[in-house]
């Protein structure tokens, strides 16, 4: 599995100030456009979490590798409603406690997320990498919405490049030119900023993803 990863800025580590022991739970928000394949890229973490739980880490050398394609294999694709509103999970990763708020992308509920800003620890921002006629449109809510927002300027942020197994999906080079532009590198000051290529559906980037909790 070939996952795309790039760091665009150097990480920043200390700037919200640090969090003693009773405070070690992670309050996780996952936002961006109506589409982006926020639910179904939630629905594959659980899933796989909960594999970690039953039955060990699947990632385990030690452990028969294709045991992980086989269980993969018997996720089988689920319709998904769009998230109106908010949606909450509370999850558990290796001990860690996970908080997750799955916000609405629908345009009319946008301007809430800002609601969110205090209970935010990491942030996800997807985007569908197969639409090219949406590119635009997420560039804008990015920045109006997360890179402007000085609520959460410090907060590491995560901007996935989903639905990488569909036909003309983009790369991450071309997701990152379309959001930023050229000069990437200048359009973030001071602020732990990566982006990560995924398919929720095949399960492309997930490990990473989850990894990306713990690290953060």
């Amino acid at each position: 599995m070939n996952v795309q990863y790039k760091v665009l800025h150097a990480e920043t580590f200390g700037c919200a100030g640090s969090k003693t022991e009773e405070d070690d739970v992670k309050f996780i928000v996952f936002c961006g456009l109506d589409g982006a394949g926020k639910t179904t890229l939630l629905r594959r973490i659980r899933t796989h979490i909960q594999e970690i739980e039953d039955q060990g880490d699947p990632n385990d050398d030690t452990k028969d590798p294709m045991q992980h394609e086989v269980r993969a294999a018997k996720v089988e694709e689920m319709d998904t409603v769009p998230t109106i509103g908010v949606e909450a999970y509370q999850l558990q990763l290796r001990g860690l406690p996970l908080n997750i708020l799955d916000l609405s992308g629908q345009e009319a509920f946008r301007v809430h997320w800002k609601r969110y800003d205090g209970q935010t620890d990491l942030i996800i921002f997807v985007v569908d990498a197969s639409n090219r006629s949406r590119l635009e449109e997420a560039r804008k809510t990015l920045n109006d919405f997360i890179l402007n927002n000085q609520a959460i300027c410090n907060k590491p942020l995560l901007i996935v490049g989903n639905k990488n197994d569909l036909e003309g999906a983009i790369t991450v080079e071309q997701l990152v030119e379309g959001l930023f532009g050229k000069d990437a590198e200048k359009q973030v000051i001071n602020r732990s900023y990566h982006v990560l290529s995924t398919s929720a559906l095949r399960g492309d980037g997930v490990r990473f993803l989850m990894e990306w909790f713990l690290r953060k």
